[in-house]
């Protein structure tokens, strides 16, 4: 039966084209884009990131609960403006997330934007997934402004820390359904197509980001808890707040299991506590890491802006990290806790 199978295998020519993977440049995404059939994919522009929200709860209707626009932020969104007219690219459908960073962004660089909550949620739905692959209408292309998780979840090609604010990706929905990645706009090529400076901070904010996700994720991340843990667990990586960085940075140093880098952790990043020294605390992380060995992250419970909760599992079982942010210095954790577990 296999030898049939085999042959009849053989018997089949395949004449499938391999899908074209070349990047455009911004130069020709401008160009392709004047002929309208695509989606630019745009990562709201650049915020104040002395205040971080947590988009499960801020109300939508109080910006002061929320992560707004910085002075950079409205130049780039404006820029993006500029670059859009001055090229005429036509703009069909614009739709942005509610949360002011995003519609803002999407009222300066295309006009006014219809709101979706989707496009802010955390948890894939079919109708998220919809949203963002739906073709736009002839001669024209859509804007869709959004957070960096839909555009990682949703864009092949895309990983955890690849778009910076104030970036986008260029995609076209294929006849199947599916979308594929034409090019993308980095925030040097807004200014240098906008002939104006907006790109000062990029650098340094995706290599902020990308610290992070390695931090916590080795390089590779994921967007989804791995197979059989909690449902009510979400995505670490969603926001990057002060509390979440820490707990990101104390997991990679425990994970090294070198005394001396973790010296260095609780020296910077943990206030002082007269009641234990320095060596007393490094010879608790040396008995930890010897019982517990590497943890992994199973998700989060909570990233708000001053405490973190992460579910993490090691040789001993499943329990929570919980990371509480000093309140005099944000750079510093007054308590980290293990929670649960043996």
């Amino acid at each position: 039966m296999f030898a049939s199978l085999a042959i009849a295998a053989l018997a089949v020519t395949v004449t499938t084209t391999p899908p074209d993977t070349t990047e455009l440049k911004a130069d020709s995404l401008l160009q392709v884009l004047k002929q309208g059939g695509y989606t630019i994919v745009l990562r709201h522009a650049r915020t104040d990131r002395s205040y971080m929200d947590d988009p499960r709860t801020a109300p939508l209707d109080d910006r002061t609960k929320q992560r707004n626009l910085s002075g950079a932020g409205v130049a780039d969104a404006k820029a993006i403006g500029l670059v859009m007219r001055k090229a005429a690219i036509p703009i069909g459908e614009i739709v942005s997330s509610p949360m002011f960073r995003s519609k803002e962004t999407a009222q300066m660089a295309f006009g006014e934007p219809a709101l979706s909550a989707e496009l802010m949620s955390l948890t894939a739905t079919p109708e998220q997934r919809a949203l963002v692959l739906k073709a736009p209408k002839p001669g024209t292309n859509r804007a869709i402004v959004t957070h960096h998780f839909i555009i990682e979840r949703y864009v092949p090609g895309i990983k955890l820390g690849d778009i910076g604010e104030s970036e986008a990706a260029v995609v076209r929905t294929t006849p199947n359904g599916d979308i594929v990645m034409v090019g993308r706009f980095t925030l040097a090529d807004w200014e240098r197509l906008s002939g104006g400076k907006t790109a000062d901070a990029s650098d340094k904010q995706k290599k902020d980001d990308r610290s992070l996700f390695a931090a916590i994720h080795g390089g590779g991340g994921r967007l989804h808890p791995p197979p059989g843990s909690s449902d009510s667990l979400q995505p670490f990586v969603w926001t990057a707040t002060p509390a979440t960085r820490l707990a990101g940075l104390y997991l990679h140093t425990f994970n090294t299991g070198d005394a001396e880098q973790m010296r260095a952790f609780i020296d910077k990043s943990l206030v002082a506590d007269p009641n234990r020294s320095t060596e007393r605390r490094v010879e608790t992380y040396r008995t930890m890491f010897s019982e517990h060995g590497a943890i992994s992250i199973v998700g989060t419970e909570s990233a708000l802006h001053n405490e973190a909760t992460i579910r993490v599992r090691s040789k001993r079982g499943e329990f929570s990290i919980i990371v509480t942010v000093s309140p005099d210095d944000h750079n510093k954790a007054s308590s980290i806790r293990m929670v649960g577990g043996q």
